[in-house]
């Protein structure tokens, strides 16, 4: 395809390089050099009407160094980083990218890229609420008190993110500056492998390999280059990771989480990937909640546009039932964030929690719109609908989630806890087994089990396996305060006592 052909089908050079620099701006790119380089050279080839010398042993020599010699049978990488580039692709226009006008592809098999203007192009989010999908046609009601001032907001959203968007998530060179090569490339390389998901890898004992693998990359990174703040950053974030696992030291890895956060933000007193992860430790790893928040506003201060730590921010709010300050927080993120599914999800949650069920299920309705396979809002919207009293529902919202890969740990308990109270025990008990066989092999789900065993009706049980969870230090124990499947243990004094032990009391 040369510059004429696509301004046959309606999209000009300028058009594309402007998407291209949108794409190469986003957390999968910017931090990923191999991928950005790819993508940017069958780009700019395509439109030099150049696509017929894309060949894979061209690009091997061009992009990777690879001598004249390559032999694509024997050395894969390009057809290794075409398959990465894809499946990026297709993360980014599912989730961030899902309102762009202009979509760039590469056809499995090739390599020359393919442009297209969207079938229907929305710019905002309101005409993307108004065209929900048939199969979830109730459109969503986030924020219905506010609603004239969310559809402002999002008009506004465009011009706040071409004029603060591109600061707040810095591109791959930027951040590596004038560091040490081997340890860029040893952090690049990590993060890659994290873009994996640990959380969503396969595994049959302990953490995956891809873990342990950015564990080891990062390490190597820090210990080239001790001054690269990034660096320190990520491998505070893979310590969090790492530390649920089975097999691991727990206090020691959150030892590592906090020190490596510190460590990055001594280095870059802006950090704000530095504040997050400090946030977390505290969060989740100390149960240091006052300091938690500090590092995590501080951190939303300097990068407003960090879905994951408005996520985790929210989550801290909702734990110590500030519901306000929830609510106007992730309202001013999908002010900035249009079309986030995790933003739409946390929204569902946060309206199961005030009681709004119906609305509850309109925002994980479309956030589902969003992106069909995202298992947490189909449990948000399980919640709504058992705390309605349509079981049925529920259950089919919690089996959906649950047959998703990576799901099964929010999943599992949910659909456990419902089968027991609604007399399934026989299904419960199928649902415990399986989570305790998570357990025993692969990570710590000491909590979720106590959930399944708080829907059979066994207190004794239940508190057995949540004292477990603040023994072992579960991150989900702080939860225990405000989830409303332990009702039923509330009057209990030895849950009064875990809730005096994660800072919960009163």
């Amino acid at each position: 395809m040369n510059v004429e052909a696509v301004c046959d089908v309606g999209i000009n050079s300028d058009e594309i390089l402007r998407q291209l620099d949108r794409l190469l701006a986003d957390r999968r790119f910017s931090a990923a050099e191999r991928n950005t380089r790819f993508l940017k050279y069958i780009v700019d080839r395509t439109l030099a009407g150049e696509s017929a010398g894309i060949k894979e042993i061209v690009i091997a020599m061009e992009i990777y160094g690879r001598s004249v010699d390559y032999d694509p049978k024997i050395d894969s990488i390009v057809r290794v980083e075409a398959s990465r580039l894809r499946a990026k692709l297709k993360s980014y226009y599912e989730e961030d990218g899902r309102l762009d006008p202009v979509l760039i592809s590469i056809p499995k098999g090739a390599y020359v890229p393919v442009f297209e203007v969207r079938d229907q192009p929305r710019d905002s989010i309101a005409s993307l609420i108004a065209e929900t999908q048939p199969a979830l046609p109730v459109p969503p009601a986030p924020l219905q008190r506010r609603a004239a001032t969310w559809i402002v907001a999002v008009a506004l959203a465009g011009a706040v993110i071409t004029s603060a968007g591109l600061l707040s998530r810095p591109r791959a060179a930027e951040a590596a500056g004038s560091h040490n090569a081997e340890a860029v490339a040893a952090w690049r390389e990590g993060n890659d492998l994290l873009t994996l998901d640990p959380h969503t890898a396969t595994t049959e004992r302990g953490m995956p390999l891809t873990l342990q693998r950015a564990l080891e990359r990062y390490e190597l990174a820090v210990g080239k280059d001790p001054s690269f703040a990034p660096a320190w950053a990520s491998l505070s974030e893979a310590y969090d990771y790492a530390s649920a696992f089975v097999g691991r030291d727990t206090p020691e890895d959150t030892r590592r989480a906090e020190a490596d956060a510190r460590r990055a933000i001594a280095i870059a007193p802006d950090s704000a990937r530095g504040y997050a992860m400090l946030g977390l430790a505290m969060f989740c790893g100390r149960w240091n909640f006052p300091e938690a928040e500090a590092a995590y506003r501080k951190s939303l201060a300097l990068d407003p546009r960090s879905a994951y730590t408005i996520v985790e921010f929210v989550d801290l709010l909702r734990q110590s039932r500030r519901l306000d300050e929830a609510d106007a927080a992730l309202f001013k993120a999908r002010s900035l964030l249009p079309g986030m599914p995790v933003l739409a999800s946390k929204q569902a949650e946060l309206e199961v929690d005030r009681g709004q069920f119906e609305a509850a299920v309109d925002s994980a309705k479309y956030a589902i719109s969003l992106k069909r396979n995202f298992g947490r809002a189909w449990v948000a919207m399980g919640m709504a609908y058992e705390r309605q009293g349509l079981e049925s529902k529920a259950l089919t919202a919690y089996r959906t989630a649950a047959a998703m890969e990576g799901e099964q740990r929010r999943a599992w308990p949910a659909l456990g806890y419902l089968l027991g109270r609604t007399g399934h025990a026989d299904e419960a008990r199928s649902v415990l087994r399986q989570l305790e066989t998570l357990n025993t092999n692969v990570r710590n789900c000491a909590f979720q089990i106590a959930v399944v065993y708080a829907g059979l009706g066994e207190k004794e049980n239940a508190l057995n396996w949540l004292e477990r969870a603040v023994r072992t230090h579960q991150a989900l124990a702080p939860h225990a305060a405000n989830e409303y499947r332990f009702d039923t243990l509330r009057d209990q004094a030895r849950f009064r006592a875990v809730l005096k032990q994660i800072g919960r009391a009163g």
